[in-house]
């Protein structure tokens, strides 16, 4: 967030604040196509910060403006203003590989897991579901 940003966030009016959650609402549903739920973890906020915030309870901040605009890559002058590029179709594919990169690394911490033992869980996970349930079966 450039200070122009910044100081135009921290003196949004009820308007401008409902006007840049719609624009969060689109990216949530039209971008994104997940669930208030998911987008908050994403984005590192429970589902009742990311509620009372769509509600109007909460007031916009800096820090969740910017936490979505870095997440997702959104170009900041779009969704504050309007201008810029909005976006289409968003990719999650990072958001999800930073998920279950922290998963396993947990995985390996809680169960003294090795390199090795990690690299065999990824591979594991990675096959299709059919493969890996002949796999158990057998």
């Amino acid at each position: 967030m450039d200070e122009k940003q910044s100081a135009y966030i921290k003196n949004l009016s009820k308007d401008e604040q409902i006007v840049i959650i719609k624009r969060i609402k689109y990216v949530i549903s039209d971008c994104l196509h997940i669930t208030q739920y998911s987008f908050a973890r994403s984005i590192g906020y429970s589902q009742s910060y990311i509620s009372r915030t769509i509600s109007l309870d909460k007031d916009l901040t800096e820090s969740f403006i910017d936490k979505i605009v870095s997440t997702y890559d959104i170009d900041p002058d779009w969704l504050l203003y309007g201008s810029g590029t909005a976006p289409e179709e968003l990719d999650q594919s990072s958001v999800v590989d930073d998920k279950k990169a922290e998963a396993l690394r947990l995985l390996c911490k809680v169960y003294n897991l090795n390199s090795k033992d990690a690299d065999f869980i990824s591979e594991l996970l990675a096959l299709p579901y059919e493969k890996r349930s002949k796999l158990y079966n057998s």
